[in-house]
Order: C-alpha cells, then structure tokens, then sequence
C-alpha cells in the first residue's frame, strides 16, 4: 500500500523528508517540493512514483544510481547540492555552539576519486564486485562509478579477476583500491589466506596488468613499484591500504587552507611548532 507525501527538506544522510502526523518520515531519491508516492514502514518510505518533481531534480550521472549505496543525492542539481552539503556543516557547527564562518564548499570535479573500496564476494556466477545496496548487505555488482579515476574503473573487471585468485572465504571481504602515482594499489582484508599456488598465480597476474602492489590483510603479496603519491613537491611512499584524502583536489585544498594560516607564524609561537 501506497502512501503521498509532501516532501519539505533533505535530511542530512540525503533523504527526502516528509513531515506527517506521527512524526517524520525519510523517503531517499526525493527532493524538497516534490509529491510522490511510497510504501511506508515506520519512519522510512520507499519511493514508489513522483507526482510533482522538483525542478532541481536531474538525471543521475550513474546507471547504478538508486540501488547501488554509494551515491545518495546524484539526482540533485549541483548549485543545490552544494547548498545543501555546506548547510549541514553549518548546522553541524551551530549545535555545537561553534560559531564561525563558512564559505563556500569546494566542489570536486567527477572521476576524481582515488581510493575507493569495494565489497567483494564470491558468488555461483563468479566474484561480485562493488558497493553495498543501501541499508543492506547486498553487493551491487558494478560497471561503471562515474566518481572514481578512470584507472580504477578502466581496472574494474582485473579486479574481479585478482580477487577471484586470492579469495579463500565464501564471506563478502573488502578490496580497498588506490590510484598512485606508480599504479594501483590493492589491499584486501578478511579474504583468507591464499596458499602457495594462489599467491604466484596473483603475482604473475599483478606483474602482467602493471598494478603496482597487492597485500593481502597487511601481508605484501607483490611490490612490483612502491605505491607513491605526489604531497605538493615530495613525493610519499603509502601503506598498504592507508587513508589517503579521496582526491588530490580535498588535499592540496586543505594544505594550502593550514599553509595560509600559518603563513605569519614564528617557531615556537604559540606552541604551534
């Protein structure tokens, strides 16, 4: 059974929020000023159809997009989108009682994303490789991912292949994957323990596709290169697996921000140094 709802604001997770009689209902894929039509259970709604679209509504830049959980809001227009993110900062910020000013957020461009990490899993038609379908354990296989570099979603099915060799559990495990400036990097975690046979196959197998490094749950399995990333004009060699700001545009972002800061402070002023 369906249910119409007005919707009124994003929540701060991306979801539609319709405001009714019993309290708030979260409604994901819809946009404040729309009417549409979903199943309720509880406080959460699935949508079933749109009566009223919002004109900031847009086609989604991703095939996926609506069952794979990566991606919450591509269906809002980008001017609103940033609206929207750097106002739940502010609200963030003011209930905490921070007061300050915040600019404008500092938008990153698409297929920027460096290191991504899938969820992996054997399954009866080979390995399922991708994201988790929101609030679910279900892995959407992927083909695309319109916000990750181009190296990591050109490498998507070596992946699938990689993964196939050093898979030793029937579990879902994770591949995080990063785009360096000497080739991907792979780390799996919770994979299992590939024995003798499996580790060469997959080291041929990283040596032939040219990926720079594989290490399977903190174990380097093969360093044909050390992974290094370019931090301004030094040029870091990165842990298996370690953070790494998503895009070179958020990091160099940040360091410039801290580099201004600090730009008129002595040595040991203030006990910064």
């Amino acid at each position: 059974m369906t249910e119409k709802f007005d919707i009124t604001r994003l929540g701060a997770q991306g979801d539609g929020v319709a405001e009714t009689t019993s309290g708030p209902v979260f409604i994901p894929f819809t946009l404040p000023g729309e009417i549409v039509h979903a199943a309720r259970s509880k406080d959460r709604g699935e949508l079933v159809s749109i009566e009223k679209a919002a004109p900031e509504r847009i086609a989604p830049a991703c095939r996926h997009f609506g069952i794979c959980g990566g991606c919450s809001v591509q269906h809002l227009e980008p001017v609103a989108y940033r609206a929207w993110k750097r106002d739940n900062l502010v609200q963030s910020l003011r209930s905490q009682h921070v007061e300050g000013t915040v600019t404008d957020l500092v938008a990153c461009a698409p297929h920027t994303r460096r290191r991504v990490t899938f969820t992996v899993r054997k399954s009866d038609k080979g390995m399922v490789l991708g994201y988790n379908r929101a609030l679910s354990n279900e892995i959407v296989d992927i083909a695309e991912c319109p916000i990750s570099v181009p190296q990591i979603v050109a490498a998507l099915d070596r992946l699938r292949v990689l993964a196939g060799m050093i898979c030793m559990t029937p579990k879902p495990f994770q591949m995080v994957v990063t785009a360096t400036d000497t080739g991907l990097d792979i780390a799996a975690r919770q994979s299992g323990v590939p024995g003798e046979t499996r580790r060469r196959v997959a080291s041929d197998f990283v040596l032939r596709e040219n990926f720079a490094r594989l290490t399977v749950d903190g174990e380097i399995v093969l360093e044909a290169r050390k992974p290094s990333v370019l931090f301004g004009e030094a040029s870091v060699l990165i842990p298996p697996g370690a953070f790494l700001q998503a895009t070179a545009l958020a990091e160099r972002t940040m360091a410039d921000l801290v580099c201004r800061h600090l730009a008129g402070a002595k040595k040991g002023e203030a006990g910064l140094f």
